[in-house]
């Protein structure tokens, strides 16, 4: 079964962004930036018509971040100047070490409408 417009993956993604950053496999995306611990822009291969798309994302860490008590991490996707109708920048940190790391596997969907 074929899906078309606001039923399909425009773009998706899985990396490994520890060590050397490398695409284990993807689709319309055509690099991975790394800009430092745990900092990354996703380039498109093909444009989307604009910045309105949804990215929902995943991660798994080579270690467990947490420290005593409630350890939160989070993936935060930076203002407006990261996101773009070519790409998106994203930041994978630790919230109650205040640091952002590399996560071994790092997974990201993106849906647009057109």
């Amino acid at each position: 079964m074929a899906y078309y417009g606001e039923n399909a993956c425009s773009a998706w993604v899985n990396f490994n962004g520890s060590g050397t950053v490398s695409i284990r496999d993807d689709y319309n995306v055509s690099s991975i930036t790394d800009h430092g611990s745990g900092d990354y822009t996703v380039n498109f291969s093909s444009n989307m018509a604009d910045s309105n798309y949804a990215v929902a994302l995943a991660f798994k860490s080579s270690t467990n971040h947490q420290t005593s008590g409630a350890a939160r991490e989070m993936i935060r996707m930076t203002g407006s100047s990261g996101y773009s109708s070519s790409g998106f920048r994203i930041i994978n940190s630790n919230v109650n070490a205040q640091a952002a790391y590399d996560p071994v596997i790092f997974c990201a969907v993106v849906f647009a409408d057109s």
